[in-house]
């Protein structure tokens, strides 16, 4: 599993819960967390930051969020290689989570990053996407109606594939 020993710094962390692929802490100290200690902690492979309060890094032990909710940051860490909870088109669903507008999902798909970005780029066509290859192996698509994300990175076994999506009804939403 995962230990917080690791953070270099002034971090400390309060475990909210634990589960075998997940875990998931409030930052007790310091109040604004620099996401750059996070980042050089983790050797993040490719890190994204969406607004002001949501920062995403996926290394090669798996996924880690810090985001402020409820006046509070949370740090939630995603293992690379969990059991599986569910199948879907894209590959194995390995971790889902719900807020009251938004839906984040890992996935873990047997198809390469370059295979999936090629096939988002046919399948969401109609839904205007901006797409964009970040570095070699690491992708985002950003498609509206609905708004959803995804960040896409090649691992040497597999893909991993980040899904964050609006919950908000939107006339015309399609299936995902």
């Amino acid at each position: 599993m995962l230990s917080v020993a690791d953070y270099q710094g002034d971090w400390q962390l309060q475990l909210h819960d634990s589960y075998p692929a997940t875990a998931r802490w409030r930052v007790v100290v310091p109040e604004q967390p620099n996401i750059a200690d996070l980042a050089r902690a983790q050797d993040c492979l490719m890190q994204q930051q969406l607004g002001d309060f949501q920062w995403l890094c996926a290394s090669k032990t798996g996924l880690w969020m810090l985001q402020h909710h409820q006046q509070q940051w949370w740090l939630t860490f995603w293992s690379a290689a969990p059991p599986a909870l569910s199948r879907h088109w894209l590959g194995t669903i390995i971790s889902h989570h719900y807020t009251e507008l938004y839906e984040l999902s890992l996935i873990e798909s047997n198809y390469s990053a370059k295979q999936l970005f090629d096939y988002g780029k046919f399948k969401w066509g109609q839904r205007r996407p901006l797409l964009r290859e970040i570095a070699h192996g690491q992708y985002h698509l950003q498609l509206q109606q609905p708004m959803e994300e995804l960040f896409i990175l090649q691992l040497s076994h597999a893909s991993l594939l980040l899904r964050f999506r609006s919950r908000a009804p939107t006339a015309g939403a399609g299936e995902f």
